[in-house]
């Protein structure tokens, strides 16, 4: 008996240090994101309407002949701005930045249609200004062009954070940078259109200032609703009816096939990427997905790390000590049984209550590793008993 309590409580220990082990330093990382991407597997696909991308793809390039080289004429904006606010879009963000002015009647042009709309989002970038080795780096603004800053109804930051494997699992709101005058953070893309369409965010201050965790529909092409250029500017195109963008947020940014040599793609992966024709996602898309998170209030949420903690400590006490009173066969099944049932009830919370957790770090280190120490107990237990059986003068 005493011999079982030792090796429940080896167990025990064992469980609990490893789960501890993966989840609080870089050797677990890959899990802990493998977690959050695994319930998009299985979850079917959703279809949101309440955003519509415009893209500057390979096709509007060919049909409105504008060179890969060169910047996209500003007139084909001012006919989409007049298109959209006859349309009544919610409001328009372009996931573009407008750094330079140009030819000044075009852009005067445009800056009207920015006025005329009223709900104008334009892109805007932060750049990372270091003043030596040992000195602190600091986060400036890089605003557009003073003609088009000061007719857009609000300027959103572009920037998005990947991880090592080039996937956005999360996404800020809004950010502080260095030598701002407002007190107010500078908002993203996403919160600059998802409060533009729903003003009521904005007492959400909580939420502005957090980060949150995407939740993506589907697919960027087969879920997000979207048109090309050239189609959204045609007097008469059946894709594009009069009042398709009515009531929607409408997000204008690039997405391309062709690349110039040297220059990155604005794309990145997500939990999608294994399906082979949508390995990458376009940076609008990123956008439009979060702001779509944001106007629908199914942004993704991680537990907090003490309920996390705690979790992981009560599984692995669970099984680093339970396994051990079983025999390897129904030690076996009880441990696949629980890897199961943890999986399922980690859907569950991932479709239901938006929560997500790092499920695999129990079904794949801690339930694992209390297996193994209970079939080890056991042959050395077994063990034990043989010799004593063999040698009974002992």
């Amino acid at each position: 008996m005493k011999a079982r309590i030792k090796a429940a409580i080896f167990g025990a220990f064992l469980a609990v240090g490893s789960g501890y082990l993966c989840l609080t330093t870089p050797l677990g990382d890959g899990l802990v994101l493998a977690s959050y991407d695994l319930p998009f597997k299985f979850r079917p696909f959703i279809f949101p309407k309440e955003v519509v991308i415009v893209y500057l793809d390979d096709a509007s390039h060919e049909k409105l002949h504008q060179k890969y080289t060169e910047v996209w004429n500003r007139g084909y904006y001012t006919k989409l701005l007049t298109r959209l606010t006859a349309d009544h879009a919610k409001a328009v963000v372009f996931d573009i930045i407008f750094s330079d002015a140009m030819d000044p009647a075009t852009d005067q042009a445009f800056a009207k249609a920015m006025e005329a709309n009223g709900n104008v989002v334009i892109g805007a970038e932060l750049a990372t200004v270091a003043y030596g080795p040992h000195v602190l780096t600091e986060i400036h603004l890089m605003p557009p062009a003073k003609i088009f800053a000061e007719s857009a109804a609000d300027l959103g930051l572009d920037g998005v954070f990947a991880d090592q494997d080039l996937e956005i699992r999360s996404y800020l709101p809004t950010t502080k940078y260095a030598g701002q005058s407002s007190p107010t953070p500078m908002a993203s893309e996403a919160w600059a259109g998802a409060t533009l369409a729903d003003p009521t965010l904005l007492t959400n201050k909580t939420l502005q200032d957090t980060t949150f965790w995407m939740n993506y529909y589907g697919p960027e092409m087969m879920t997000l609703p979207f048109v090309s250029l050239y189609q959204a500017l045609a007097d008469s195109d059946p894709n594009v009816p009069p009042g398709c963008f009515s009531n929607k947020v409408v997000f204008v940014g690039e997405r391309l096939q062709t690349q110039l040599v040297g220059n990155r793609k604005d794309e990145y992966t997500s939990p999608y990427s294994w399906i082979p024709q949508n390995r990458f996602m376009s940076g609008v898309g990123i956008q439009a997905t979060a702001c779509l998170n944001l106007i629908r209030g199914d942004y993704l949420r991680r537990l907090d790390w003490g309920t996390e903690r705690t979790i992981i400590l009560l599984l692995g006490v669970l099984f680093g000590a339970g396994l051990v009173l079983f025999r390897p066969i129904p030690a076996v099944m009880l441990a696949l049984f629980s890897a199961i049932l943890i999986a399922l009830l980690d859907y569950l919370c991932f479709v239901k209550l938006h929560y997500w957790f790092p499920c695999l770090i129990p079904i794949l280190v801690q339930i694992p590793v209390a297996l193994v120490w209970s079939v080890a107990a056991h042959s050395v237990q077994l063990s034990a008993q043989l010799r004593s059986l063999q040698n009974p003068q002992n």
